[in-house]
């Protein structure tokens, strides 16, 4: 090659392509000729028109001739090295670069393959470099059969391109560097934080790191998906995790979405995200329910995230508002209200407006708040099935669902609380002007509720047979079941128990526990034995004076329902107890209630331990009264022997 000259001393004006190939003396002889005669068979103007369309059409130009020998190869790249040479004049800072960090000659056919492309591009510095070009790179590579080393050369690109990511975070330490809204792609390997972009390099699939924003979605579910995706990726996770938790679901849901026209993420129904479900079915192997989790995290992110409450989510997390303590028991923690199982959109909009007023504007436990949304949701199927719109329900709609109540055969209690949650409802819709009346007469269905005294004390055999069995439980689970067995406190308040509620004073031991049915304080003698045990529990585990010590995944409190599914799972594993034994916490607080009693405590001894208001409620709480009465009845009679004599005789 004769030399490089620079473009205005190679072009003249009216000159063909063919002319200026000559005037460059890049090539000689047959090599020249083979070019030139493409240039004038396709009347080409000028070198600075040719792209690389042209670049494919002059290989097939040449193959066309000669085949695919050898010798045909050789002669398919020289007008890449034509344009190469014609183009360098103008891009010599970005050949530079290129050559600084490819200094080996090995590398010399990737970097000029790389060099023309980017020229061609007109990219004249690597920060320029978008995914655009990557894909184009690509592209190019594979229909020229460039091979194996067509992977190579986009090494050799995505190296350039992070190079500059690094260069610009060392510029600019404190500049934000996440990803922004476009309506084109969004490449995950191009990240502006370079660290996260090099945990992608190594990805082999880089089609997951694609997120087109180009497809006709919705613009909402856009801006979502990307917060979404931008908030994913801070979090702390190994990249397998992050991979399958959260980038591969994430962009399934998006595909989803823009496919179904979805309008807006949070608005979510049960029927939709069923569909995403199936819409994975045989493509995923065993990873749909993996995959579904991305709905939560969705939901979860949006909801809590947003500048404002949205009450019109679908869903709503608990972790959004801050309740007064009095409101909430931990051990008995709503995660979340979910709205999206209700068909009718004006039924999901009436609930989630009175369900507004329960949890933001009423004073009402959070525990009463979960009971009513329990039996509205229950409500609210009913509708659903029968096609029923709620503010327009007639007396006989509702009387067939008092019915459906009856059919279940409910107690009272639960009877009259379902009549006393659905008469709040329609009291709150005629209030706000929603509905006209409500539609029956909540004193007309309430039915009489009569206490049933019930033997709920554990049988001597399955204490026994728990208690042996506690071994093989893991010893959170072991020490809570300890603590319930010889205390009777509630489920909920030893899921709640702090790190400084057991003490000594020398002689007896105590347990300090929090009573959120009561909103109060309480402290009960404990066995020397158990308190020594939770003290080395506490101490072995660092548990703070103002911590839960049994504490759920996220540090919170043990939640009630766990604790008791998690223990009743063990019983029938170790087969504890008779067939017919289910273990309920609650029947351990009958259980010390009815052994005090029966040892002599008085009936307001008995109300103080258990922490009662009203001596009424203690009474429910002991058992075996019968046994009581004959055992005082036996005593009696045994100081009378004539009574007793004349009792047998008239037998």
């Amino acid at each position: 090659m004769a030399g490089v000259y620079s473009y205005s001393a190679i072009r003249r004006e009216g000159e063909g392509a063919a002319s200026e190939l000559k005037r460059m003396h890049v090539l000689e002889g047959k090599d020249e000729q083979a070019v030139e005669e493409y240039l004038l068979d396709r009347q080409i103007p000028s070198l600075s028109d040719i792209d690389l369309t042209l670049l494919k059409d002059y290989r097939g130009f040449i193959k066309g001739r000669m085949g695919d020998g050898k010798k045909a190869l050789h002669y398919c790249v020289l007008l890449e090295s034509v344009v190469l040479y014609y183009l360098m004049p103008y891009y010599e800072g970005l050949c530079q670069i290129i050559d600084d960090k490819y200094p080996l000659r090995t590398t010399r056919p990737l970097k000029n393959k790389l060099k023309m492309f980017l020229m061609l591009m007109k990219v004249t510095k690597p920060e320029e470099i978008t995914f655009d070009h990557r894909l184009s790179f690509e592209e190019y590579l594979r229909e020229i059969d460039f091979g194996k080393k067509g992977i190579d050369a986009i090494k050799m690109l995505d190296k350039l391109k992070l190079d500059a990511i690094e260069e610009e975070n060392r510029k600019s330490p404190w500049k934000e560097r996440k990803l922004s809204f476009t309506n084109g792609v969004i490449y995950l390997g191009y990240h502006p934080d370079f660290q996260m972009a090099m945990e992608f390099y190594y990805l082999r699939d880089k089609s997951e790191l694609v997120f087109d924003f180009s497809l006709p979605a919705k613009e909402k579910v856009k801006r979502q998906i990307l917060d979404v995706l931008n908030d994913v990726l801070t979090r702390k996770a190994k990249r397998k995790n992050r991979r399958e938790l959260y980038l591969v679901p994430l962009k399934k849901l998006y595909l989803f979405c823009a496919d179904e026209g979805i309008e807006d993420l949070e608005q979510l129904t049960a029927s939709e995200v069923k569909a995403f479900r199936k819409s994975m079915d045989g493509k995923v192997g065993t990873k749909t329910n993996v995959y579904m989790e991305i709905v939560y995290t969705v939901r979860r992110y949006l909801f809590l995230s947003a500048k404002e409450t949205n009450w019109d989510a679908n869903v709503w997390f608990m972790d959004r508002f801050t309740l007064k303590d009095d409101r909430v028991n931990p051990a008995y923690y709503k995660e979340s209200f979910r709205f999206d199982t209700i068909e009718n959109p004006e039924n999901r909009r009436l609930m989630k407006q009175y369900m507004k007023y329960e949890i933001g504007i009423s004073s009402r436990a959070l525990n009463t708040v979960l009971g009513n949304y329990g039996r509205l949701m229950t409500f609210m199927a009913f509708c659903d099935r029968e096609g029923i719109a709620a503010e327009k329900i007639t007396p006989s709609q509702m009387d067939r669902y008092m019915e459906s109540l009856e059919d279940k055969d409910i107690q009272e209690m639960t009877f009259n609380a379902s009549v006393r949650a659905i008469n709040g409802f329609y009291q709150y819709l005629v209030y706000k002007r929603l509905a006209k009346k409500v539609p029956f007469e909540a004193a007309y269905y309430k039915k009489k509720a009569v206490y049933i005294q019930k033997d709920r004390c554990v049988s001597e055999e399955n204490q026994m047979s728990l208690l042996l069995n506690l071994k093989y439980f893991p010893e959170h689970l072991r020490l809570m079941c300890l603590n319930i067995w010889a205390t009777g406190i509630r489920v909920n308040e030893v899921c709640t128990i702090l790190g400084d509620a057991y003490s000594f004073d020398g002689e007896d031991a105590y347990l300090t526990v929090t009573q959120y049915k009561m909103v109060s304080k309480k402290q009960i003698p404990i066995p020397k034995t158990l308190y020594f045990l939770m003290r080395e529990y506490i101490r072995r585990n660092a548990i703070g004076s103002d911590e839960y010590v049994f504490k759920n995944r996220r540090g919170g409190a043990y939640q009630a329902s766990t604790f008791r599914s998690q223990v009743q799972r063990l019983c029938q594993e170790y087969q504890i107890g008779d067939p017919d034994y289910i273990y309920r916490p609650h029947d351990f607080r009958h259980l010390v209630a009815t052994q005090l009693f029966d040892t002599g405590a008085s009936l307001q001894a008995i109300r103080d331990y258990h922490g009662h208001r009203d001596a009424n409620m203690t009474r429910k709480y002991i058992d075996y009264t019968p046994r009581k009465v004959d055992a005082a009845n036996k005593a009696y009679f045994s100081q009378n022997d004539t009574l007793l004599l004349n009792e047998d005789d008239d037998r």
